[in-house]
């Protein structure tokens, strides 16, 4: 992995024990062993899905959560995504297709 900066986290977030890699776009391997990927709040699905999909057929399984409000106090709550119930929510490649036959392309 061709890196500038390998890993970074402000310090004040140190406890999180979180790292990031940046590289070239494509397939490369990593030298850390990934265990589960937490969405933000405001994270939007297609990105949600895409990352998953990208992830799938790994060696070692990936776990997905999502971060909810935990009722109606401000606090998070770590919640494992439901990965049958994702695919359900999100259209079709075939409807998508369908949507952009309208389109005028000059």
């Amino acid at each position: 992995m061709n890196l500038k900066k390998p890993y970074f986290c402000a310090k004040e977030w140190k406890y999180e024990k979180e790292w990031r890699l940046i590289g070239n776009q494509g397939v490369q391997s990593s030298p850390l062993f990934l265990k589960e990927i937490i969405f933000g709040l405001r994270c939007d699905l297609s990105v949600i899905h895409t990352i998953i999909n990208g992830l799938k057929g790994r060696n070692s399984p990936v776990k997905f959560f999502r971060m909810h409000y935990s009722g109606n106090e401000y606090n998070l709550k770590k919640e494992e995504i439901d990965l049958d119930e994702l695919s359900r929510t999100l259209p079709r490649e075939a409807q998508i297709i369908d949507m952009l036959d309208d389109i005028e392309i000059n």
